[in-house]
């Protein structure tokens, strides 16, 4: 009995974290995404503005949900 437990211990640790991992990477992606298009609102500068239209077209192809 004591291995099925462990077993299902195991099993139950690793979804979680990657269920962490995931929650924190779509975090950072909707961060990332709320300061492109900070930046492009902001300001005049071509060389910005150009870099942060390559991220958001990046992010939209990965089949982001939001």
């Amino acid at each position: 009995m004591s291995l099925v437990r462990v077993v299902r211990v195991v099993r139950v640790v690793r979804v979680v974290r990657v269920v962490r991992v995931v929650r924190v990477v779509r975090v950072v992606r909707v961060v990332r995404v709320v300061r492109v298009v900070r930046v492009v609102h902001a300001g005049p500068v071509k060389h910005v503005t150009h870099r942060s239209a390559r991220n958001t077209r990046q992010t939209r192809q990965k089949g982001q949900p939001t």
